[in-house]
Order: structure tokens, then C-alpha cells, then sequence
């Protein structure tokens, strides 16, 4: 009795991936910290969606019991579906319950006590626990493993389409398909009958028709029309490959799993849940709060801003905000401490860096600028030439040549790049082995 411990999302232990860390929700005034426009580290799970990725938390029980889990949570992306998660218990999922807890589509945060209105009682005791929450498909998995079949069958049949009518097929001829590829409209009706159940079995799981079902039904219902008219398929081959592409994103898609966590309680049976949703005041008060703030915020600006005695370094960034805030936190955590340089950074549009330095008002540094820019930038005097700087050559020594090549002329270098591109080739294995050909060992 007259246990509860809060295990904040900042105190996680342990993940399998570096970027599981704390993140910046403001748009719920219940979280914890809260501000309504600065960024505060108050949530964790904007990366946490990929099947076998867990997130641990380490905690200490002050006397041996029954405990009850609750956990502050919202799935927001995912509509008309779940996210689900196995729970461990030091390290061991405890009953068949866990295996595969369902958090529901929901807009705002809410309190999930695992068990619901009768809470599951887990016995610890005193001493040191952890709790993990790993990413699972649950019930999903046959529904994936079904519809990748499918896509592999129906590709199948669209390749052997193709090697007879080409990618673009003659409007004014008559391919007779049924004749020349045997088993065409079998087949088509075999996959047919396939995405209609799993689209039942889908609904069934969900409880809600439409979203993810529509993209099964729609295909299905292809099928059939071109079994009933098969002189109609060449065409309307283009829309059976989109419908065929766009099964092929549903299956990428609903193997994402996303779900935010503020908090998780541990607490002796007889204690209360603390509430989770906003009430419409609160929210209320948010967006004036909000509203009111953003007549005065720096937008801008990208974490602490320093003035004062140390002249700080001005960093104009053109990436994202999510960029932007990854850079500040290294720097914050790596650089200023190694160097006591204090670094404001700032989001800023390229566009305005050559007007802004002309004016005399540019930064010290600016990132994410055109490969183009920085030559431009040194005929006219505007950039500092980096090799003639103490150290340049151990720079140098980071970046393949060929990524320095655009901001060099003559001995002098204007620029590093944040980025090295790289071309990949992709090969389709499947066809290969169909073909009986062997994958090329050389560019002949």
C-alpha cells in the first residue's frame, strides 16, 4: 500500500536504437513539463515504430507486492488501427496478456492501466526492477505475411503481362492473355479472394471499416472486373500497377507501429491513476497562452540563447527544425563544454544569406547552403579560405576528396560538406531467378 512511482519518459535506462530519446510535444497542456511554445523534453517515442525497437526503464519498489502499470500514452498516426507493444518485466514477459498490448487510435494522451478495469497485479519484490516495452506486430503478423504473399503473386502476373504487352501495351491490338499465359484469370481470381478476406479479417481486428481496408478492397474489386473483361487489360495495365504499388506502401505502412509515451506509474493497487486528457479549459488556456506567445517568440532560434560577456557564435541553419534541434543538442552537449564557445543557432532560409552578408548582417557560419554557394561566396570576398586556417589538414582528413571538390579553386578551400552523396544500384533477384540468370559479378 501507498506506493506510486512515475517513471518519466527522461528516465529510460536503455533502448535498442540511439535515436529513442526524449523529444518536444507541446500541444498537450498535461505533459510534464509543459510550456506552451519553448521546447521541453517531455515525451519519448517520435522514432519508436519499427518492429523489434524497446525502450527500458530501471526502477526501485520499496516493499514486496501486487502492483498495478499504467501507462500515459497517445497513438495518433495510425487511424483506424493499433499500436502494439510486449511488455517485459525484468527482462521477461510475465503472462500471455503482455505479449501484445493494444494502444488505440486516439488524438490526446490517455491513461492505459494494463488490464483495463480489472488491473493486472504483478508481484515484485523489494529491490530493483525493470520495465521494457518492445515493439510487436501482435496480430498483424499473419495479416502481413498473407498480403506479402499476394503482392509476390500479383507482381508475378503483372511481369508476365508486360513481357507480352510492354510496359505501354497497342491500344488497337488483341493480346488474347488468357490464351498465352495460362492460369492468367485463375490466378487473378485466386488473389482477388485473398485481399477480400484480409480486408475482412482487418475489420474484424479493427473494429472499423474503411482506411487501411480500402486500399484491398479496391484492388480486389480490379480483379474481378478484369477476369469478367479480359481483352480490358492491356488498358488498364497503368492502374493495376498503381493499385499494385500503392498495396505494396500499405505493406511498408502498417508495419509501423508509433506511439508517445509522457509517463508510466507503478503503483500499489489501491492508488488512483492520475488523469490524463486535457479538460476544454485547459486546452483553452493552452492556445491563448500559445497564441499570446507568439507575438513574442523568436521562432527563429533553436534552443538557449546566449548574450553577454562571451560574444557567442551565429549559426544560420537551412535544414528542418528536427535537424536543427539534433545540431543544437550536439552542440550543447559536445561542443561549447569542449571549447566554451557559446553557439546561438538560428533557422534561417538560404535565400537570404548573400543579401544579409552584403548588408554586413550575415553569420559566422551558415549550413545547408548550395553546393554552388560557397565558390560564389569567395570570388566576392565573402567567405574565409579554410585551408590557410591552423588544423584544416586533419579536417581534411574526415571527407572523401570528391566531396570537397566543388569548394576548392586553385590551393584555397571555401566550404566542408555536411553531406557525402552515393549512387546504389538495385536489382530485382526475383526476376533474375526466373530468368535463370545469375546476378553479375561485373559492370559487363
Amino acid at each position: 500500500e501507498g506506493v506510486f512511482l512515475k517513471l518519466q519518459e527522461r528516465d529510460s535506462s536503455y533502448s535498442s536504437d540511439a535515436n529513442l530519446a526524449p523529444s518536444s510535444d507541446h500541444g498537450d497542456p498535461t505533459l510534464e513539463p509543459y510550456h506552451p511554445v519553448l521546447m521541453r523534453l517531455n515525451a519519448i517515442g517520435g522514432n519508436w515504430s519499427q518492429h523489434g525497437q524497446w525502450i527500458r526503464w530501471d526502477f526501485t519498489v520499496p516493499q514486496s507486492g501486487l502492483y498495478k502499470i499504467g501507462i500515459k500514452a497517445k497513438q495518433h498516426l495510425l487511424r483506424g488501427s493499433f499500436s502494439n507493444r510486449r511488455i517485459y518485466i525484468d527482462g521477461k514477459v510475465p503472462f500471455q496478456e503482455l505479449s501484445a498490448v493494444r494502444f488505440p487510435y486516439s488524438s490526446v494522451y490517455d491513461m492505459y492501466v494494463l488490464g483495463g478495469e480489472e488491473p493486472y497485479l504483478i508481484y515484485l519484490e523489494e529491490g530493483p526492477h525493470s520495465i521494457t516495452l518492445e515493439v510487436v506486430l501482435g496480430d498483424m503478423v499473419d495479416i502481413i505475411r498473407t498480403v506479402e504473399r499476394s503482392v509476390y503473386d500479383l507482381n508475378t502476373i503483372y511481369r508476365q503481362i508486360v513481357m507480352i504487352t510492354s510496359p505501354s501495351p497497342d491500344p488497337m491490338r488483341t493480346y488474347e492473355l488468357p490464351k498465352r499465359i495460362p492460369g492468367l484469370l485463375d490466378n487473378m481470381r485466386i488473389q482477388a479472394g485473398i485481399l477480400d478476406s484480409v480486408a475482412d479479417d482487418l475489420e474484424a481486428y479493427t473494429g472499423q471499416k474503411g482506411g487501411a481496408t480500402v486500399v484491398l478492397r479496391d484492388l480486389a474489386r480490379q480483379l474481378y472486373t478484369l477476369i469478367d473483361d479480359p481483352d480490358s487489360i492491356p488498358k488498364r495495365l497503368a492502374k493495376f500497377r498503381d493499385n499494385l504499388g500503392g498495396l505494396g506502401t500499405w505493406l511498408l505502412e502498417v508495419r509501423v507501429q508509433p506511439l508517445y509515451i509522457d509517463y508510466l506509474v507503478i503503483a500499489s493497487p489501491e492508488q488512483e491513476m492520475p488523469r490524463a486528457s486535457a479538460t476544454f479549459s485547459e486546452r483553452l488556456g493552452h492556445e491563448v497562452r500559445a497564441l499570446a506567445s507568439s507575438y513574442t517568440h523568436d521562432y527563429a532560434m533553436v534552443g538557449d540563447v546566449y548574450a553577454g560577456d562571451a560574444e557567442p557564435l551565429t549559426v544560420w541553419v537551412g535544414w528542418g527544425r528536427d535537424q536543427a534541434q539534433v545540431l543544437k543538442r550536439l552542440i550543447e552537449n559536445d561542443f561549447t563544454p569542449r571549447t566554451g564557445i557559446p553557439v546561438n543557432l538560428e533557422l534561417v532560409s538560404m535565400g537570404v544569406l548573400l543579401p544579409a552578408t552584403v548588408a554586413g548582417r550575415g553569420p559566422d557560419v551558415a549550413m545547408g547552403v548550395n553546393t554552388t554557394q560557397p565558390i560564389n561566396f569567395a570570388f566576392r570576398g565573402g567567405v574565409v579560405d579554410l585551408a590557410a586556417l591552423p588544423g584544416f589538414e586533419e579536417v581534411r582528413q574526415r571527407f572523401m576528396h570528391s566531396a570537397l571538390v566543388p569548394f576548392i579553386f586553385r590551393d584555397s578551400v571555401y566550404a566542408l560538406p555536411d553531406q557525402q552523396p552515393f549512387l546504389m544500384m538495385f536489382y530485382r533477384i526475383d526476376v533474375l531467378h526466373e530468368l535463370g540468370l545469375e546476378i553479375p559479378q561485373t559492370w559487363d
